[in-house]
């Protein structure tokens, strides 16, 4: 592969890779806004928001 061909492929993976890092973002923000009955609504157990709140933008 050339070069140049490396550096955009480089670039497309890193875009992605922040697409993906804002999403989480994004998903996590939502998340935090919904009251426990709408958790509960989603199947979702506070122990498993709590454990979503604390993980890194990355993960």
């Amino acid at each position: 592969m050339r070069p140049l061909g490396r550096l955009k492929s480089g670039v497309r993976v890193l875009l992605a890779l922040l697409r993906r890092w804002r999403r989480n973002h994004q998903d996590r923000l939502a998340l935090s806004q919904l009251s426990e009955h709408q958790l509960k609504d989603i199947g979702i157990s506070r122990e498993q928001w709590q454990a979503e709140m604390n993980k890194p933008f990355w993960r």
